[in-house]
């Protein structure tokens, strides 16, 4: 094998490296062997194979691009710091995390009552005012004025009834719907942080 085969031989197994530094290679061995004594066959022989050549080159090139130890210990120091920083939060996160759970639960099983009470309290004065208007009537037919009377105050009733259901309505729609923004804001900024 003459210096030419030689160097199309490991330019052939050199195809793996980016161009620059293919060329790089071999245009140093090209200069060694050019500057060999003869054809370079001692040089040759002394240098290996193109194969073995080629693979020295490319494991040289593997342990450059691998990732600076330094950096990877970095990586490993701030993860174990983070490590040790949770341990040490925990007995005060935890805690904290359960409050924070506790008082949203609490305000959910506020806001539920309230929209009970105001809906119960709706349908009981709706009901009342219905009840009202056949008692006014009798009434009515007694004595006027109180007749008049009982029907103003079924009247009240039915509107005083509709208005706490209205209310009712109002605050399932706002409070769950405040809730369900917040639970949301809050998940997708988990989401975006990860």
């Amino acid at each position: 094998m003459d210096k030419a085969e030689y160097l199309a031989e490991l330019e052939r197994r050199l195809k793996a490296l980016p161009e620059s530094e293919r060329q790089d290679a071999l245009d140093y061995y090209k200069g060694y062997l050019d500057d060999a004594p003869g054809q370079g066959k001692k040089a040759m022989k002394e240098l290996g194979t193109p194969a073995e050549v080629a693979a020295k080159i490319l494991a040289e090139f593997s342990i450059k691009k691998a990732p600076k130890t330094d950096e990877s210990k970095k990586k490993g120091m701030s993860t174990t710091l983070a490590v040790i920083l949770a341990v040490f939060a925990a007995p005060i996160g935890l805690p904290l995390a359960i409050a924070v759970f506790t008082v949203a639960f609490a305000l959910l099983i506020t806001l539920i009552a309230l929209i009970v009470s105001f809906g119960a309290s709706g349908v009981a004065m709706i009901l009342a005012g219905i009840a009202y208007l056949p008692i006014a009537l009798i009434v009515l037919i007694q004595d006027g004025a109180l007749g008049l009377a009982t029907l103003g105050a079924g009247a009240f009733s039915l509107g005083l009834g509709m208005v706490f259901l209205g209310g009712a309505t109002v605050l399932a729609r706002v409070g769950f719907g405040g809730i369900a923004n917040f639970v949301g804001k809050v998940i997708l900024k988990d989401k975006e942080s990860k």
